[in-house]
């Protein structure tokens, strides 16, 4: 999933001013002669360190690689040392995000919008009419996100999964076959997803007697603490 654009030039920027910066503090410095910075000097030390830390978390989230970043932005030493190693974590920071290799932003961006259409099932289910299938659009859209969630999923393990064949996307039933395999997830979640591909499907095909509402209510409700808790 790509950046909004705005957001992407944002990031950029601040990658280009934060180096900037710290290069500009280096100027003139050494080893020998950091014991003479000013307070102005350490104040702009603990600034850049701050600013990398909330960069940092912007672009890698609270995944454990940005997590372990945190720690290592946290344990810079000051000074001249600790300007040279923040610039250092910068740049590899902006080497992996200008070549595709953080996901923090964009599986933040994926969960939010997941949040939102599970949001609008839940509106869906309350603004049906009781007793006439009123819960299928929302089992139906449920499916959906829980479909698109997975295959993200799939296609970002190490080594990926497959997700299409001949050409075509798997259908959710055939993901949670692949993730099957490699038992991904425990038993009774295994159990769960294949009982959740059992009620959309027979949303999405017309066989309302296949389930109940209170079915899918469970299931509404197991997705979200599903997508929280492992995607």
């Amino acid at each position: 999933m790509p950046l909004p654009p705005e957001l992407d030039r944002n990031v950029r920027n601040s990658f280009s001013v934060l180096i900037d910066s710290g290069h500009e503090m280096l100027q003139g410095l050494s080893e020998e002669t950091e014991f003479m910075l000013s307070h102005a000097i350490i104040g702009e030390v603990t600034a850049l360190r701050m600013k990398t830390e909330s960069l940092a978390r912007v672009i890698l989230g609270n995944t454990q690689r940005g997590l372990r970043v945190q720690e290592s932005i946290e344990a810079v030493p000051g000074g001249f040392a600790g300007i040279r190693e923040l610039v250092g974590i910068l740049e590899a920071l902006q080497h992996d995000y200008v070549n595709g290799f953080n996901l923090g932003i964009e599986e933040e961006i994926l969960a939010n919008v997941s949040r939102d259409y599970l949001s609008q099932a839940e509106a869906l289910l309350g603004e049906g009419i009781a007793g006439d299938n009123d819960y299928v659009p929302a089992a139906v859209l449920c499916g959906a996100v829980l479909e698109n969630r997975l295959r993200n999923y799939c296609e970002k393990r190490d080594p990926p999964l497959a997700t299409k064949r001949n050409g075509e996307s798997k259908t959710l039933g055939a993901l949670i076959q692949e993730l099957d395999k490699v038992k991904a997830f425990d038993k009774q979640t295994r159990k769960l997803l294949r009982a959740w591909a059992d009620i959309r499907n027979a949303a999405a095909h017309g066989r309302f007697d296949d389930f109940t509402r209170e079915q899918f209510e469970l299931m509404l409700m197991g997705e979200n603490g599903f997508l929280a808790n492992h995607l």
